[in-house]
């Protein structure tokens, strides 16, 4: 268990990740609020390209 626990916290670091291709970019932690911002100013743009409509609705909504 200890071995498995290993490489899962060895694997799932932003260094392992961007190596093996798994993340487009590693942000550093400053600059993170910068590219939520620009993300969510893309998705207002053109919602449908970036997003689908069923994640942007709130769970009581999908529950009916």
């Amino acid at each position: 268990m200890n071995r498995l626990a290993r490489q899962y916290h060895e694997r799932s670091r932003p260094e392992y990740c961007a190596r093996r291709g798994f993340v487009d970019e590693v942000v550093r932690f400053q600059d993170l609020r910068r590219y939520l911002i620009a993300f969510a100013g893309a998705v207002y743009q053109n919602p449908r390209s970036m997003c689908p409509p069923h994640q942007m609705l709130t769970p009581r909504l999908i529950r009916g």
